[in-house]
């Protein structure tokens, strides 16, 4: 008796697909199609430079936004003749981060932490009663809660009155 080689094997073992593949046949968007200026080439590219622009006025926002820090404190300890406690704050880099990432699809989310890792996506804060009733709602892309608190706390009295 001849054994049949494990190729030809797995080769016979692999179920046949009666049906075609499933396809839309309503017409109706299934939900996880590209936005319409992604589905070209020349869209993909002008979303892409977008993109890289948006990274780099991100960097030069916070390189100024450093040197303001750098520039407040010096003024504070010149006018008080002291000097401050703690680190001063390092100088701003020059040098765009080449790690950093855009999200092309939804160019608004920030990766962000979470109990089971990082993921692409928004902070959702909100003011919640007792009862459960949700009294100040929020969605932003900044992923640290203490800025929003104070936000949220004027957003939820002001609805409240």
């Amino acid at each position: 008796m001849r054994l049949a080689s494990p190729i030809l094997v797995r080769a016979r073992a692999r179920p046949r697909r009666s049906t075609p593949p499933r396809t839309r046949c309503s017409g109706e968007a299934r939900g996880d199609e590209l936005p319409a200026d992604l589905r070209e080439p020349s869209g993909r590219l002008s979303r892409l430079r977008s993109c890289h622009e948006r990274l780099l006025r991100e960097a030069d926002g916070q390189r100024v936004e450093q040197q303001e820090k750098i520039d407040a404190r010096a003024a504070e300890e010149k006018a008080s003749g002291r000097r401050r406690r703690g680190r001063k704050p390092k100088a701003a880099e020059g040098v765009v981060n080449e790690e950093a990432k855009a999200n092309v699809t939804d160019p608004d989310s920030r990766i962000m932490k979470s109990r089971k890792g990082y993921l692409q996506g928004y902070n959702a804060p909100a003011v919640v009663t007792a009862e459960q009733i949700i009294l100040g709602p929020d969605v932003t892309n900044q992923a640290n809660d203490v800025r929003q608190l104070a936000l949220t706390i004027a957003r939820t009295l002001a609805m409240m009155e």
